[in-house]
């Protein structure tokens, strides 16, 4: 009997023994978990922490960065003005030249052009044949160019004029010596009958817009020592 009682006291005491064991092991593995929590945790707040400054640093560097652009941007447009205003300085500069030249360029053309600009001529004079004054001379050159202006605007049909003088029927010629040699002398009634059409139309046309009266000569020099014929006149012209 008390051999049986002491085993079991025994074996009662190695079960609470081992029960002890078995609690503190439990707190040293909630410990150390505990320990491994706390870890975990402020690795989390100091990645946080990092996260947060890394941020702010990233955000106050963009921020600056924008700054610095814009402040660039600005001293961009400010030398874009300047140059600009630059160039315009330049440009009323060489303008104000250019206009200051001018007018001395005029002032001397006005000088010669008193000198210069009398176009009176002298018969028998540098080759003249007529005697007219500077006011004759300008409107015996404006009706001559309007004489010619109207002469080959119908030239077609001077062409075929001359054409039907020089081989209408009845019509010979004859040579003679026009002092230009010897020419073959033929009437010209159609071309003389053209141009005069052509001279009074001119003739008109200046009496109603200037109101003046025609300067050089109205005959129309055909079948003479000037021109014999009418192809010698169409070649004159062309020429």
């Amino acid at each position: 009997g008390l051999g049986e009682g002491l085993s079991e006291y025994v074996e009662k005491g190695a079960l609470f023994v081992v029960d002890i064991l078995k609690d503190e092991d439990e707190d040293e593995d909630d410990e150390k978990d505990k320990e491994e929590e706390e870890k975990e945790n402020s690795d989390d707040s100091s990645s946080d922490i990092d996260d947060f400054f890394t941020n702010n640093k990233i955000k106050k560097a963009g921020f600056i960065g924008s700054v610095f652009s814009k402040n660039k941007e600005k001293d961009k447009e400010k030398e874009k003005q300047r140059l600009q205003k630059l160039k315009l300085e330049k440009e009323k500069q060489i303008m104000k030249e250019a206009t200051s030249n001018l007018g001395k360029s005029f002032a001397l053309f006005n000088q010669l052009r008193m000198k210069r600009s009398n176009l009176a001529i002298t018969g028998g004079l540098a080759g003249a044949r007529l005697t007219h004054s500077h006011r004759t001379q300008v409107r015996y050159v404006r009706q001559t160019l309007v004489l010619w202006r109207e002469i080959m605007t119908d030239f077609y049909k001077l062409w075929m004029s001359a054409e039907q003088d020089l081989l209408m029927p009845n019509n010979g010629y004859r040579f003679r010596d026009t002092g230009q040699g010897a020419n073959r002398m033929q009437d010209s009634p159609v071309v003389s009958r053209s141009m005069h059409e052509v001279l009074n139309r001119v003739q008109n046309a200046l009496q109603r817009r200037y109101g003046e009266q025609w300067v050089g000569l109205a005959v129309v020099h055909l079948a003479d020592t000037n021109v014999p014929n009418s192809f010698v006149f169409i070649d004159k012209y062309t020429q």
